[in-house]
Parts: structure tokens; sequence; C-alpha cells
């Protein structure tokens, strides 16, 4: 696993930052793109790294939901999305973030 750091930003300013873990470029890129769009009523746009290098993304509009994704990346964003809530972020204020983990976690075993 790598870690990759992720940077939400809107109006040119970073909102928030958070890193996460994925076995590789492409795990990262889709678990980054439903991050996103948790965080899209806060976030104009992001950045995703893994260490000194810039990943390109390709983001899709609106809809890239923890269902795109297999279960183990889903538990990778789920755990994201509820330290992203307990961070001190503006992002952390994401009201869609909040309802997406609240659904979220009414699926979880």
């Amino acid at each position: 696993m790598a870690c990759y750091r992720l940077y939400f930003k809107a109006l040119g300013s970073i909102v928030g930052r958070q890193d996460f873990e994925a076995e590789d470029d492409a795990a990262a890129q889709r678990i980054a793109a439903v991050l996103f769009d948790a965080c899209s009523d806060r976030s104009q746009n992001i950045e995703l790294w893994q260490g000194e290098r810039p990943l390109s993304l390709n983001l899709p509009g609106r809809g890239a939901g923890l269902d795109s994704l297999c279960e183990a990346h889903q538990e990778i964003a789920v755990n994201t999305e509820e330290i992203i809530v307990r961070s001190e972020w503006a992002i952390a204020a994401s009201q869609r973030l909040l309802d997406q983990l609240k659904t979220a976690k009414r699926w979880r075993p």
C-alpha cells in the first residue's frame, strides 16, 4: 500500500487535506473521485499526490458514489470520510459529506 494525499480546493485556496492509503494509482484515483463527490458542495477541485508526484485526475460530475468502488475501496473511502469530518479543515462542514457518511454507516455491518 502507498500513501496518497488529497487536497480539496475552493476559490483557489486549500479547504482540506487528507492522506489515505491505496494499493496503486488507479485505486487512489477512484477513491479520490468518490471523496471529491462527497465534498463537492464545499470543494470545486482536488489535487491528488503520491509523495512529490502529482497524479492526473479525470473527475466525473456528481455521482461517483461509494457503489462505484469495490468493497475494500469503499472501506478506505468511508474511513477517510470519517477522518475528514473530525478534522478542523473547512471541508469538514460539508453537508453533502455528512449526509453520504450517514447513509454509508447505515449499510455497514
